[in-house]
C-alpha cells in the first residue's frame, strides 16, 4: 500500500490525530499554579545568579588582597611568577626535544 501525504493525512484524521490539534483549556487554578511555579523558579534563578556574581566578585578581591595584587604590573609580575616553574620545565622539554629529533 502506497503511503503519500494524503493517505498518511487521512489516517491521522481517522485515529483521532485531528484532537490532537484542539488546545486544551486549562482551569483557572491550574493557570494560576503554573504562573506561581514560573515566578517561583525566575526567582531561583535570579537570586541564585545574584549569590553567584557576588561570590565570584569576593572570591576576586580576597585572592587580590592575599596576592598584593594593587594594579596591573603586579598582577602581570604574580602570573609571570606563578607560571616561571612550569615555563622552565617546557623549556627543558622542548630542548631535549630538538636534540633527539
Amino acid at each position: 500500500i502506497p503511503l503519500g501525504r494524503r493517505s498518511l493525512q487521512r489516517l491521522s484524521s481517522e485515529s483521532g490525530g485531528s484532537l490532537a490539534q484542539q488546545p486544551r483549556q486549562l482551569s483557572p487554578e491550574a493557570t494560576e499554579a503554573m504562573r506561581r511555579q514560573f515566578m517561583a523558579g525566575l526567582r531561583a534563578l535570579t537570586y541564585g545568579s545574584l549569590i553567584g556574581i557576588a561570590g565570584v566578585a569576593a572570591a576576586v578581591t580576597i585572592a587580590a588582597y592575599a596576592y598584593e595584587i594593587g594594579d596591573a604590573q603586579s598582577l602581570r609580575t604574580n602570573i609571570k611568577a606563578s607560571f616561571a616553574p612550569l615555563a622552565a620545565r617546557l623549556s627543558i622539554a622542548t630542548q631535549s626535544l630538538k636534540e633527539n629529533l
